[in-house]
This record gives structure tokens, C-alpha cells and sequence, in this order.
């Protein structure tokens, strides 16, 4: 007689139409092996998301400044007023300065990335916003100022609080960057 106190970690639920990964269970796709949805399929994530690997994403991503991830990757090639999180590509066809406004943070806590994906001669700026999205760069200053502005350059923020941002790190020596 079999024993009715055994249960898998991952089983299908009785009629067939739900799989459960239940605690300690694992789905794993071994090398070569996909999991496709097909238009109008969703995943909803409640959890947690790690990735070691390549995420290759040829539609939209959209998460929303009140979510957990805060994590949206846009590309601006116009001056304009930037979102207080996410990974921006940044720049410009024009041979003037890249020159945008940042949001405060969307919470304390959030990392910023700015990447300059077209070089220009005119440098980079970033300046806080205005009104209730105002904030401010190390602490006090109101704009961050670049002398040049490097295809490739990034710039990482950190924000230790909901209104201000700090620089963290930035990918070449190049472009060293100024609070003013």
C-alpha cells in the first residue's frame, strides 16, 4: 500500500489545470530548454526574481515606481525629466550638451543608472527637478555636471533617502562628475 502521507514538491493539482512548485520544490530547464508564453500569456511575480544569466526581451517592460523592483529601462534622446529610479539610455544626435532633469527617488533605497549611448563634445548635466519632485545630489547640491559626455559612460546613483540622490560610481575616469 502506497504511503498517502508522501507528497512531491512539485505536482499537479487534482484536475490538471494548475502546476504547484510548493516549498523546496524546484522547476529546472536544462541547457537548450525554453519556456515560451505566447501572446497574451502573463507571469505575476510576488516573490522574488534572481538572474544569473541574460534576460533577451524583444517586447516592453513596464514596472511601476510603486512596485519592488523599480527597475525600468527607457532610452531619452531629448532633454527632459527623468524618473527618480530605473536605467535610462541616455543621448542626444545633436552636437550641444545632454542636459536633464532627475526625480527625487521613488523611496530610499533605489539605485539610479544612467548611460550615455551617444557621445557629444558638450558634456552632461543633470539637474534636480522642480516642485514636489525636487532633489537634491550629495545631500545639498542641485545639479551633477560631466565636462564630457562618453558613449558608454554610466552613472550610478544611490538614494540614501527619498530625496536625495548620491554618486556611487561611474564607469571611466574620463567622466568624472561634479556636484554643484
Amino acid at each position: 500500500m502506497a504511503d498517502v502521507s508522501y507528497q512531491p514538491n512539485v505536482y499537479r493539482k487534482h484536475g490538471g489545470n494548475e502546476l504547484v512548485v510548493a516549498s523546496s520544490g524546484t522547476v529546472t530547464v536544462e541547457s537548450g530548454g525554453t519556456i515560451a508564453i505566447e501572446s497574451g500569456g502573463a507571469i505575476t511575480n510576488a516573490g522574488t526574481l534572481t538572474n544569473s544569466g541574460s534576460i533577451a526581451n524583444t517586447g516592453a517592460v513596464t514596472n511601476s515606481s510603486a512596485g519592488s523592483v523599480r527597475e525600468t529601462v527607457t532610452t531619452k534622446s531629448t532633454a527632459q525629466t527623468l524618473d527618480g529610479y530605473g536605467a535610462t539610455l541616455i543621448g542626444s544626435t545633436s552636437a550641444g550638451a545632454l542636459a536633464y532633469k532627475l526625480k527625487k527617488p521613488a523611496a530610499a533605497g533605489c539605485h539610479r543608472y544612467l548611460t550615455v549611448r551617444k557621445s557629444t563634445a558638450g558634456g552632461l548635466t543633470i539637474a534636480s527637478a522642480t516642485g514636489s519632485d525636487a532633489c537634491k545630489f550629495n545631500y545639498s547640491k542641485s545639479k551633477i555636471t560631466a565636462k564630457t559626455a562618453l558613449q558608454g559612460e554610466t552613472l550610478h546613483l544611490f538614494a540614501p533617502s527619498s530625496t536625495t540622490w548620491t554618486i556611487v560610481g561611474y564607469s571611466t575616469a574620463a567622466g568624472t562628475y561634479t556636484c554643484t
